[in-house]
């Protein structure tokens, strides 16, 4: 045994070495150890030579480093081994790899140790947790964390976990976004609580991984002091390989005090060796519970609860990735604002990238990382970024676009595919600075922790959104000096916002923290802040958040000086109790409770219990100034009466009978899809419900028969409601609406599920109309569309513009194709069009896109809507994966074809235009212009933008107009917007100008009819890119970039395409205000003829009664 003489020259150096092991070993192939020391620095004098660095033996403990393959010193009591030795200077570059092992002491082997030993070290572990844990919280100075602790959610997820395990064994489930430090939580419950023998469920290898990593060293618990030093380290078995017998089983849980594994590798053991599980351990928990699909963890949760074993579900969403909830009682739910308030999370800058064409949405997302990247890094923000995708094959292709486009910044890529070896030493890389991109699929997986990775571009969504919210819940946490995080994202042409959308699905406060650009912050939302913030408290077991009420409400006048929420408490009857609140907001004067009501017993059994039980959210709002109330009770209504007189009194007085049909005043063209009648002089008294073009016939009835009541109706029409302008001023925007009512009492409407805030303005919108006793309901009823059924076609009526049904047009266009023959072509950029501006049938319509053309014509014969081809070629439409011939759509969807008098036929029904007076246009209001220089005879200035034509011209007017347009776009093509769409900024508001230029049929203006017809269809079907949920701005974009992919000029003449995309990014913060003008020289305002100012009448008088729309006529002199 020789000695090794240490060199000369000796050298302290501080240094870190790994963790030491007391039990360290593998039983039946599954990892299980104990800790003796975490990792931890040292201060030592060393000597190097070649065989590796050495301490003074005289020193205790004395200690070397020694390079593998030599026989170890026999003097020296820790040895330490090591890969190569190198300059001292460089020594802790070989300390940090992975394979550095302490050889003495050695630890001790598991399976060496008897069964009845490991019963003494688990008793003798667990005796030195003993009031050993300290709940001590963190503080902050500003953003700076000045003493370490315990998180305020972990704190009082421990206190809830303990007060539930007092008073119940059933199974519970603690909701904590990602960040909020769910495993500090298990290991503090782990240690303070009676927990025994424990089993951990986690949904991934990685997790697997670094659960157990957090056991073994008992995170951050030992390294802030928050436990005693002398508290001894758990014994930890990683469950890799699943026992194949009970013995294996056994060994493994035997031995150690927690056991961490994948729900795959426990769910597929037998029936038997999960009962064995369930003997052994005293507690389940389980994180990120969504992870696991319901049926599999139902079934594999049966063999604990029947052994009474406690369970703990932790979860950042209360949703599965299989969209069903997680179960469990909630016995602790932290919101994400309260993160935000609480300094544990900080704003994400989220950045959307628009492109349809995907090659082009990668390089632009990689322009935006290298764009963070500079920018954080020249802030001294040491920030790292990650690039993800879905596939391997994309991550290749992504990996050389990066080292192309950004190669100042060293990129690399890690997929699960790659030797472990290799991913490894590139996440090392990353950690140490010499990666700065890392490109990935799935997101280095959910366990991954990296807290200067804070730039993230995501290529393509993640199938779940669950994923996507761990994932962004990473990137908000608040750590002292590393700054925010900047994601960006693909996201759809279509919606923009869909990605976001998702996560706000999962957990409305994510706009809280998600900063979208947006210059001004969003009134509605700014609203629902204080509808939140104002709560007097939350519901135990619902987040408040995620209440989202049905349009539905009664409405009582009141005779009351002051309401009692509270009262609500009172409900409660052997058939009615609380669940949920009641809450609070005396501000807005809202109460919100959930009450079960106790329904007749089960009709399969004739046991008294269970029962039916119907669960009901109860809201009520109190208009002080107007006296009224208005009660939602979803999905009973019974409870609305006595609510009523719980929070106002006995005196209240329900709003019903025919008072409920003022609510559809102010709504225009009304079209009724449902009407209730009863016949209340025959015996018994007949109820009739209609539907479709029957509404009329009896519509008409009740005002010639007062025996016949109308006792309730639903349809929908166009409104005026008030959006917010800033500053808590509202104007008013039209939106086309449902609206329901009945002499009941309730009304209703099916614009979906709102939040509370919502569901107090829709109130506000609709009460005081109820109560006005000046409105007239015979009046409000008149302005009801009334369809009628025609034999034939109506005489004498010209049609003036087609337009695809409306099922249709408001579907997703540009995933519906048309096919010419072979040729598919998207909706988007088709057009139907009248052919034949004549009187009589058939009506003569083609379908045109660019090259291509099909003609059709549409009759009505015995009361049914006829379609025919009127050129060979088929014509087909594909809506998803069903195909089928267009004429098939016609016939069973029919498009609306309107008249030069405002009526409009659908099928075989005509409605007319409400009212009875035919409107005409003032001429006075028809705008004569110069169009000298211009030939009026051709309209489009084309790619080319040639000059001397109507559009041309109309531009050019636009450029010299005040105060300048923040966009001129050329809309000339098939399924166009406008030939010109003109638009201003102001704050919230897009104020919209749509010019229709036409050619004149001839060289001189004068007073021809068929110059008007078709520029006045394109304005009557140019009505739908006003509703608000159009995709006028979508259109644009998607016209420009074919524009580009046509190598031509851009259709920008004032403005730019990143104008546009942070328009359409923040579309959901904008109003668009729209106004059309008809441009057509070849019309004369000095020849107007009276018989014209009808059509023009009927184009304004639709405009008006859709969306508010004003008109305006550019002619010759």
């Amino acid at each position: 045994m020789g000695c090794y003489l240490a060199d000369l020259f000796t050298e302290r150096v501080s240094i870190t070495l790994p963790e030491r092991y007391l039990l360290r070993g593998r039983v039946a192939g599954n990892l299980v150890q104990q800790l003796s020391a975490p990792r931890a620095e040292y201060d030592v004098a060393l000597d190097v030579n070649t065989k590796g660095y050495f301490g003074d033996v005289a020193e205790r403990p004395s200690i070397a480093l020694l390079r593998r393959g030599l026989k170890p010193p026999p003097n020296y009591d820790q040895i330490v081994r090591i890969d190569e030795v190198v300059p001292i200077p460089s020594i802790q570059e070989v300390l940090s790899r992975s394979s550095v092992r302490w050889q003495k002491p050695a630890p001790l082997v598991p399976e060496q140790i008897s069964f009845g030993e490991f019963t003494e070290r688990h008793k003798a572990i667990r005796a030195t947790w003993h009031e050993a844990l300290s709940l001590r919280e963190e503080e902050y100075e500003g953003d700076l964390c000045v003493i370490k602790g315990f998180r305020p959610p972990q704190i009082g997820a421990i206190h809830a976990i303990k007060a539930h395990w007092v008073v119940s064994d059933a199974p519970s489930t603690l909701v904590m976004p990602t960040g909020t430090g769910k495993t500090e939580t298990m290991l503090g419950v782990f240690v303070s609580a009676d927990v025994d023998k424990l089993l951990v469920i986690v949904p991934s290898d990685q997790l697997r991984t670094q659960i157990s990593e957090k056991f073994v060293t008992l995170g951050v618990l030992k390294k802030f002091g928050l436990l005693k030093e002398a508290t001894l380290y758990p014994i930890v078995a990683t469950l890799k390989r699943a026992p194949t017998s009970l013995e294996e089983l056994d060994a493994i849980f035997g031995r150690a005090q927690v056991v961490v594994a994948t729900m795959q590798s426990v769910s597929r053991l037998s029936v038997e060796l999960k009962d064995r599980i369930a003997s052994h351990v005293t507690h389940l928990f389980v994180d990120e519970a969504h992870h696991i699909g319901a049926a599999t963890w139902k079934a594999f949760k049966t063999h604990f609860v029947r052994q009474k074993r406690l369970i703990l579900q932790f979860t950042a969403t209360p949703y599965r990735n299989d969209n069903k909830r997680v179960d469990g009682k909630f016995i602790f739910v932290y919101p994400l604002r309260r993160a935000r308030e609480q300094h544990l999370f900080r704003p994400v800058r989220y950045i959307p990238v628009m492109e349809s064409d995907s090659a082009q949405a990668d390089l632009s997302i990689i322009r935006e990382v290298g764009e963070a990247l500079d920018r954080d890094l020249f802030k001294g923000l040491d920030h790292l970024a990650m690039a993800r995708t879905s596939t391997i094959d994309r991550a290749q292709a992504l990996l050389a676009d990066y080292r192309k486009h950004l190669p100042r910044h060293v990129a690399e890529l890690v997929h699960s595919k790659m030797p472990a070896s290799q991913r490894e030493d590139a996440l090392r890389r990353l950690r140490s600075g010499a990666i700065r991109i890392i490109v990935c699929v799935d997101m280095l997986g959910e366990g991954f922790d990296l807290p200067r990775l804070k730039i993230a571009g995501l290529h393509d969504r993640h199938r779940s959104e669950a994923v996507t919210l761990q994932f962004i819940g990473r990137f908000t946490r608040a750590e002292a000096g590393l700054g925010d995080a900047t994601v960006i994202a693909g996201v759809s042409l279509e919606d923009p916002k869909e990605w976001l959308n998702a996560l706000y699905k999962e957990d409305a406060d994510w706009n809280t923290l998600l900063e979208t650009g947006s210059e001004s912050r969003v009134e509605h939302q700014r609203r629902r802040e204080e509808l939140y913030t104002g709560l007097d408290a939350d519901f135990e077991a619902i987040p408040v958040e995620t209440v989202t009420p049905k349009l539905n409400t009664h409405v009582f006048r009141t005779h009351c000086d002051l309401w009692d929420p509270r009262a609500l408490e009172r409900i409660e009857t052997p058939s009615v109790g609380l669940v949920e609140g009641p809450i609070i907001n005396d501000e807005l004067r809202l109460v919100m409770a959930g009450v079960p009501r106790h329904e007749d017993g089960l009709r399969w059994t004739r046991v008294k219990e269970p029962t039916n039980v119907v669960y009901n959210l109860v809201m009520a709002h109190w208009d002080q100034e107007k006296e009224l109330l208005y009660v939602h009770s979803y999905p009973e209504d019974g409870l609305v009466i006595a609510v009523a007189k719980l929070l106002c009194g006995t005196n209240v007085e329900l709003l019903q009978g025919e008072a409920v049909f003022r609510v559809l005043h102010g709504f225009r063209r009304v079209m009724l899809t449902n009407l209730g009648v009863k016949e209340t002089q025959v015996k018994p008294i007949r109820f009739q419900l209609s539907t479709g073009i029957d509404i009329t016939e009896q519509l008409e009835l009740t005002v010639e028969n007062r025996s016949r009541i109308k006792t309730n109706l639903f349809g929908s029409g166009y409104v005026d409601e008030p959006v917010c302008a800033g500053d808590d001023i509202d104007e008013l925007q039209a939106g086309k609406r449902s609206i329901g009512c009945s002499t009941k009492g309730k009304i209703w409407s099916q614009e979906g599920t709102v939040s509370p805030d919502d569901w107090i303005r829709w109130c506000q919108s609709i009460g005081p109309k109820i109560a006005d006793e000046s409105i007239n309901t015979e009046m409000v009823l008149r302005n009801v569309l009334r369809p009628k059924r025609q034999q034939d076609f109506p005489p004498g009526k010209i049609p003036i513009s087609i337009d695809w049904p409306e099922g249709l047009s408001v579907s997703d266009e540009d995933r519906t194709d048309i096919s010419f023959g072979e040729q598919p072509v998207p909706l988007s950029e088709c057009e139907l069009e009248i052919s034949a501006f004549e009187t009589g049938a058939p009506v003569r319509f083609r379908l045109r896109s660019t090259g291509l053309l099909a003609e059709f014509e549409a009759d009505i014969r015995d009361g049914v809507a006829t379609f025919r081809r009127r050129t060979d070629a088929l014509v087909t439409i594909t809506r998803g994966k069903r195909t089928r011939d267009i004429l098939d759509l016609f016939r069973e969807d029919p498009p609306a074809i309107r008249f030069t008098d405002g009526d409009m036929l659908i099928g075989a029904d005509l409605a007319s235009a409400p009212g009875d007076d035919k409107p005409l246009f003032d001429a006075t209001k028809i705008e004569a212009l110069s169009w000298d220089e211009v030939d009026i005879t051709q309209e489009s200035q084309g790619p080319l933008r040639h000059s001397g034509t109507v559009q041309y011209a109309t531009i050019a007017r636009l450029l010299a107009a005040e105060p300048p347009y923040d966009v001129i776009f050329d809309g000339d093509a098939s399924g166009e917007v406008a030939d010109v769409i003109a638009i201003r900024r102001q704050g919230r508001f897009l104020d919209v100008e749509l010019y229709h230029c036409k050619f004149s049929s001839k060289d001189k203006p004068g007073a021809r009819v068929g110059d008007l017809y078709e520029i006045c269809g394109q304005a009557m079907k140019a009505v739908r890119w006003a509703d608000p949920r159009s995709k006028f701005l979508q259109r644009l974009r998607r016209q420009e970039e074919n524009r580009q992919k046509a190598g031509q000029q851009t259709r920008f003449i004032v403005g730019d395409r990143p104008m546009l995309d942070d328009w359409l990014s923040n579309r959901r913060d904008l109003v668009a205000r729209f106004s059309m003008t008809l441009v057509q020289p070849g019309y004369s305002k000095a020849k107007a003829a009276s018989e014209h100012l009808p059509i023009l009448g009927s184009v304004q008088a639709y405009l008006h009664q859709t969306y508010n729309i004003s008109l305006s006529f550019w002619s010759s002199p």
